[in-house]
Parts: C-alpha cells; structure tokens; sequence
C-alpha cells in the first residue's frame, strides 16, 4: 500500500524529529517536501523555530522566521513567543524586546 502524506502527516513527523532532539533532520525533513510534496505552513515552522530557540540556535531559528516571512507564510503570536523566548534564553534581553516591539 501506498500513503500520500498530507500537511498534517508532515507536520506530526516534523514535531516528532523536534521532540525527541532531532531540529536539524526536522529542518531538513521541511526542506525535502517543501513545494514538492506539500505546502509548509505556519505550524511546521514554529514547530522547528520553537526546538532551535530551546536549543539555543536563535540565530538559526530567527533566519529561519525570515525565510518563512519571505515565502508569504504568515507568523502568529506561538512564533513571536517561540523567539522572544529563545532571545531571552541565550541573554539577548535587548534583541528580545526590540523584536517585542517592532511586532
């Protein structure tokens, strides 16, 4: 038998990569269907922005934000938290509030 993945299959494997310490192939993961076999949305990119902010990689994560801004897909506020958070996390009080406020 053959499974056609849909948004929702991706995006629970992409959260599962991400739960168990795997960001990177998660990215990667996003990177492989991205246009090809489904659409990315909102919720697969905060997932992997939400894992690299708890894993310290806010500057990855924050490229990643842009990259996710650039293709047209709307942030929402589990985005703007996920990396206020991570900007606090690595002690970047002021990055944290100046993105704060520009959103």
């Amino acid at each position: 038998m053959r499974f056609h993945l849909d948004q929702v299959s991706y995006g629970t494997l992409i959260n599962g990569l991400c739960k168990v310490g795997e960001t990177r192939a998660a990215l990667e993961l996003l990177r492989r269907v991205d246009g090809k076999l489904v659409q990315p949305n909102v919720v697969m990119y905060n997932t992997i922005i939400d894992s690299m902010c708890k894993d310290k990689l806010v500057n990855d994560a924050f490229e990643l934000y842009s990259e996710m801004v650039a293709k047209r897909i709307s942030p929402n506020v589990v985005t703007y938290s996920a990396l206020i958070s991570g900007f606090c996390i690595v002690g970047k009080l002021k990055d944290a509030i100046d993105f704060f406020l520009i959103k």
